[in-house]
């Protein structure tokens, strides 16, 4: 969920101070309870991506050109 949230945050900028709460939960291994502070967590999270400032336009090939740019090297790839 983090990559997503810190590409979203850049539209919301309370998306990951909300998101840091839920980050808290340990992984698989150890058993955890779910409580009021993750469950609100969650909700607001919701809330965030889901208004008009986060809204993003589907993709459409009538729009605007889109250009995939690119740099490789011997040690590593970014896009």
């Amino acid at each position: 969920m983090l990559d997503i949230t810190v590409f979203l945050s850049s539209f919301c900028l309370e998306l990951l101070s909300w998101s840091s709460i839920l980050s808290e939960l340990p992984g698989e291994i150890i058993l955890w309870r779910w409580t009021d502070t993750y469950a609100s967590a969650l909700k607001k999270i919701k809330e965030l991506v889901n208004c008009p400032q986060v809204h993003l336009p589907w993709y459409h090939p009538s729009n605007v050109p889109k250009y995939l740019v690119y740099d490789a090297s011997v040690i590593g790839l970014a896009s």
